[in-house]
């Protein structure tokens, strides 16, 4: 599935990335997306949104 996944960290700007993944539920996506892909202190996150896009 597609996903659209949007986040800001302390002093950045909203970051928007398109992202595939084949995990089962939103919380798994982003996730897998921190884990994999963005090197992101949690604590510094202010907000994270996702969207799905299609399949």
């Amino acid at each position: 599935m597609y996903y659209q996944i949007s986040f800001s960290a302390d002093g950045e700007q909203v970051q928007v990335m398109k992202y595939t993944s084949t995990q089962d539920t939103p919380i798994a996506v982003l996730e897998e997306f921190f884990r994999e892909h963005v090197q992101v202190n949690p604590e510094s996150l202010k907000g994270i949104g996702i969207v799905r896009i299609g399949e």
